[in-house]
C-alpha cells in the first residue's frame, strides 16, 4: 500500500457532502487523516458560493488511474455529480481528485482514462 492525497471539495451543501465523501472513500480505501477544510472563493464564478476545501490521506495498492475511475468516480457518481465536462456543466454537489501518491504529484497523463 502507498500513501495517496485525494482533494475533496464542494460549494453545494458541503456540511452534509464533504463528510459523505470522505465517508465513501474510506468504504473503499483506509484513511490514515483528514485534512481542516477552508472556503475559498468560486474562480470565475461570482455569484457562486464558496468551496470548501480540503485533503484525504488514504492508502492504496491501485494505479492513479484505478483510483480516479474505479473509486473517486463513483464516490462523485453517488454524490450527484452528473457531468464530467467542465461548467457551465451541471454543477456537481462534490468533486474528489487524486493529487499525489506516495508523495509524488500524480501528472494530468495519469489521471486521463485508460485506451
Amino acid at each position: 500500500m502507498i500513501d495517496i492525497f485525494i482533494a475533496v471539495g464542494s460549494n453545494i451543501d458541503p456540511e452534509r457532502s464533504i463528510p459523505e465523501a470522505v465517508l465513501l472513500v474510506g468504504e473503499e480505501l483506509p484513511i490514515l487523516a483528514v485534512s481542516p477544510f477552508y472556503l475559498s472563493p468560486a474562480i470565475g464564478r461570482p455569484d457562486d458560493p464558496p468551496f470548501a476545501n480540503g485533503v484525504v490521506a488514504a492508502q492504496a495498492d491501485l494505479s492513479a488511474k484505478d483510483v480516479k475511475y474505479s473509486i473517486l468516480r463513483g464516490v462523485e457518481s453517488r454524490l450527484g455529480r452528473s457531468g464530467l465536462r467542465p461548467w457551465p456543466a451541471i454543477r456537481p454537489r462534490v468533486e474528489a481528485r487524486l493529487r499525489a501518491m506516495a508523495g509524488v504529484p500524480v501528472s494530468e497523463s495519469e489521471r486521463r482514462p485508460p485506451g
